[in-house]
């Protein structure tokens, strides 16, 4: 785990490595799962690796900080809860971006955009349409495996509960 210094910007940095690093792995085996269910499984993945990993990751540091304000070590748990919010924020801001019409986010072209491009190059028939749809999916997808992380944390069922509450 990031060691605390007295930097928040050199803890963040080394909150993010984990947190990437943690999500990385995470979202590869989301691929690889969501292969056999749907075509688009991996790249809706590898779209929301890369999505999350050009964030700040500012609200996982804040997580992290928390267990250390609170006096617990934080480790493990610490950095999953972490990638959890980051996840939940990524499918906030996707759907966020759909509603606000946003076709741009973090620099390049918002995850809606990227799909309606995608669309129409292969011959769809309404392309923003589908992009829209594939955005509200991923967006869904993000949120669904932020509580699948917090629902798998090391806690007594209460707390979990109120976790997830």
């Amino acid at each position: 785990m990031a060691e605390r210094s007295g930097r928040f910007d050199e803890f963040l940095a080394g909150v993010k490595a984990e947190v990437a690093a943690f999500l990385d792995a995470y979202l590869a085996g989301a691929g690889r799962r969501y292969r056999s269910v749907n075509a688009w499984g991996p790249d809706a993945a590898g779209r929301l690796r890369v999505f999350v990993r050009t964030g700040k990751m500012l609200r996982a540091g804040m997580v992290v900080a928390g267990y250390a304000a609170a006096g617990r070590r934080p480790g493990v748990a610490a950095v999953r809860a972490g990638a959890a919010v980051e996840l939940i924020q990524a499918g906030l801001l996707i759907h966020d971006d759909i509603i606000d019409h946003d076709l741009v986010r973090r620099g390049g072209p918002a995850l809606h955009v990227q799909y309606s491009r995608l669309g129409k190059k292969s011959g769809a028939s309404y392309s923003d349409h589908f992009g829209e749809g594939m955005g509200i999916c991923l967006g869904d997808i993000a949120l669904f495996m932020g509580f699948e992380i917090l629902a798998g944390l090391p806690a007594a069922p209460a707390a979990r509960a109120g976790i997830l509450g």
